[in-house]
């Protein structure tokens, strides 16, 4: 993989869901990247992904994003339309418009303990009893080998608490961090590890409302940053030359206390054919049986949420209305 490089002077882009914000892609993405995107290798039915990478966001509303309805530019960054050809661009639109987007996914309203249950387990229960006693989908990758951790930023004390008592004994690492910043931080040095070749990774990153640390272009900021930095192939330990190409991406934004919208994403271009916009509702509970299925892990167990796996490969039911961008 060749080392992340970011532009400044190129003009920004974004895929667009709003109901009146759905142009073609060459309107989106510009003629050039058209070009690009065609001369590149047909995406969709590569190797399977050897490592996942889950990024949830507390709070952070789809109305707040420019990949889904926001009138500005909140999400994006300048981007080098050759590193979004490669898939090397890192801004959320940048993900977006090379994933599948779900335009319709829905998250309990409630407490976050609850939305994260909902993440993790696929519990429809508000009760946190229920969610304990349900496998959470990370147990199931760490029983197949992988190495598995966890780094989330901290909110309130009852709030940490009660995520590391839902998360904690899915995965070998858990940490919390005093903000994005150090959660970041923490997650790049665990990524950094030598663990020896062949190994499989299964990570979870968690961070705060975009309200706490700034505005989601901070977010994006921040984010960008550090998945140019961790999937350097010059400084990852990750089998480094195709440690990104390999890793499943979902991005998830586990709704609001009170609005049960959130934004969902996956990313894997050689098994996911990208630039797709769903239109077939969904729920964050589906997560976990779909990268169950991605990974060939089995089905989930004790689970409200379905599989997305046909969906993500283009095997879509007929109800399932597809806005391609393409």
């Amino acid at each position: 993989m060749i080392a992340m490089r970011r532009s400044v002077a190129l003009p920004r882009r974004s895929i667009g869901l709003g109901t009146a914000r759905r142009p073609a892609l060459a309107a989106v993405l510009g003629i050039e990247i058209l070009a690009l995107i065609a001369c590149a290798p047909d995406r969709g039915s590569g190797p399977r992904p050897k490592h996942v990478l889950a990024i949830t966001v507390d709070g952070l509303a789809t109305e707040a994003m420019s990949c889904y309805t926001a009138a500005r530019e909140t999400t994006s960054l300048a981007t080098d339309p050759v590193e979004l050809a490669d898939g090397r661009a890192m801004a959320i639109d940048d993900l977006a418009a090379t994933g599948v987007v779900f335009a319709r996914s829905k998250a309990p309203a409630g407490p976050l303990r609850a939305r994260v249950a909902c993440f993790l387990s696929g519990v429809a229960s508000k009760d946190e009893a229920d969610a304990r006693d349900s496998a959470p989908w990370p147990a199931a990758f760490a029983r197949a080998g992988f190495e598995t951790a966890a780094f989330v930023t901290r909110a309130s004390e009852p709030d940490a608490a009660a995520l590391e008592s839902l998360a904690g004994g899915a995965f070998a690492t858990f940490e919390h961090g005093d903000d994005d910043a150090d959660t970041l931080a923490r997650a790049r040095r665990w990524l950094e590890q030598d663990f020896g070749d062949g190994r499989r990774a299964c990570v979870w990153i968690h961070l705060a409302d975009p309200a706490r640390g700034g505005a989601p272009a901070e977010l994006t900021r921040r984010l960008a940053s550090f998945l140019e930095s961790a999937f350097d192939y010059e400084t990852s330990a990750l089998e480094s030359t195709e440690l990104w190409s390999r890793t499943l991406l979902v991005f998830a934004g586990l709704g609001a206390a009170d609005s049960d919208r959130t934004a969902l994403l996956f990313r894997h271009p050689d098994t996911i054919p990208g630039a797709r916009v769903l239109e077939v509702e969904t729920h964050l509970r589906d997560v976990g049986p779909t990268l169950l299925e991605c990974f060939a892990l089995g089905p989930a167990s004790r689970t409200a949420g379905r599989s997305l796996a046909a969906e993500l490969g283009g095997r879509a039911a007929p109800q399932a209305r597809e806005a391609k961008l393409r």
